[in-house]
């Protein structure tokens, strides 16, 4: 196959880790004889050797700190009519270009597709499996199963694609917005531009978000969740949209009122209440159809992802709150929020 001038992809990576381009590369190569793409990568590149008779490479020296203006760079020398953005560490799995190209022509939606964890440790697969529960994680577009409509907050730019006419139409990200406020206010703009959003099962990935070991997912989950908690005091118009960011604040102090409210009868109150929680964990493992052993640990999992990641939303409102009310400004925060 000759490598086409008018590709029917482009596929946009911003790129800090310039070690794990190859895989993508190596992804598009195997379907390029059925979908003509390019390849377009950003950030760290200056000692990246990349060649492929069948895919088109250009690489894009830029700093990697800014992903966002890395993105822009990418855009304005892509040439596809359907732009597809990947992290350096999201592998395409087989069918993700065929149907990322399959984007009709003047469609508004924006797609997504579900991850599957680089690592094959028995660490990094529980990980994923407790992330894809639906007491976890698992409604989230990126994470769960089934082709569906999803909502803006679900569509991540590890795994995102659509047409370049409404692109053009919203606009990326300002450049300085850090990296957890990016696809918010790019998707939150593209809603309100009339976009809808799709997650779809042949748009997998292989995402290194699981390390190899539970412990070290935990800290990382409470990273992410203290960094929420922050961000939904400084931004509640858009954190107070997302469901389950409002039942991970409010549920702990809804439980204490109900708890306080129910007099001598609390302890009867508590013990029932932790019964049907067991209940649902003990009903989610039995759904993923485990062993015993596997389901306990499941359950452990499940529960510490919980406990561990309310602690750190809390604390983070906590340290918001205390950092506002000092006149402190956010660290994190981009120059317009008007956008947002």
């Amino acid at each position: 196959m000759t490598i086409s001038i008018d590709p029917d992809i482009s596929v946009l990576v911003a790129c800090t880790r310039p070690e794990l381009i190859e895989g993508i590369l190596q992804a598009l190569v195997s379907e390029s004889d059925s979908v003509s793409c390019e390849l377009l990568v950003g950030g760290s590149v200056g000692n990246l050797c990349l060649s492929s008779n069948k895919v088109p490479v250009t690489l894009i020296e830029s700093d990697p700190a800014q992903l966002n203006q890395t993105r822009q760079l990418l855009v304005d020398r892509a040439s596809g009519p359907v732009l597809a953005f990947l992290d350096d560490d999201a592998v395409p799995q087989p069918g993700w270009l065929r149907a990322a190209a399959s984007l009709p022509a003047g469609s508004r939606e924006i797609w997504t597709g579900p991850e599957t964890p680089t690592r094959s440790t028995p660490g990094a697969l529980l990980a994923a499996q407790v992330a894809a529960s639906i007491l976890a994680e698992g409604y989230w577009g990126h994470i769960g199963v089934g082709d569906r409509q999803v909502r803006w907050y679900e569509v991540p730019f590890c795994n995102l694609i659509l047409r370049r006419e409404l692109l053009e139409q919203v606009g990326m990200p300002d450049a300085d917005m850090v990296w957890d406020l990016d696809d918010f206010d790019f998707c939150r703009r593209a809603e309100d531009q009339g976009a809808t959003f799709r997650t779809r099962q042949d748009l997998r990935i292989r995402h290194d978000r699981y390390p190899d070991r539970i412990s070290q997912w935990l800290t990382r989950k409470m990273r992410e969740r203290h960094r929420t908690g922050s961000k939904l005091v400084r931004y509640p118009e858009l954190y107070l949209q997302i469901p389950s960011v409002v039942l991970a604040a409010a549920l702990p102090w809804v439980g204490l009122a109900a708890l306080a409210s129910t007099g001598k009868h609390r302890w009867h109150f508590a013990s029932a209440c932790g019964a049907t929680y067991l209940l649902l964990v003990a009903n989610e493992a039995h759904n993923h159809k485990l062993g015993k052993p596997e389901a306990l640990q499941f359950g452990v999992t499940l529960i510490a992802l919980h406990l561990t990641s309310t602690a750190a939303l809390q604390v983070g409102i906590a340290s918001g709150l205390a950092d506002k009310a000092r006149g402190l400004p956010d660290k994190n925060a981009p120059t317009r929020l008007g956008r947002i």
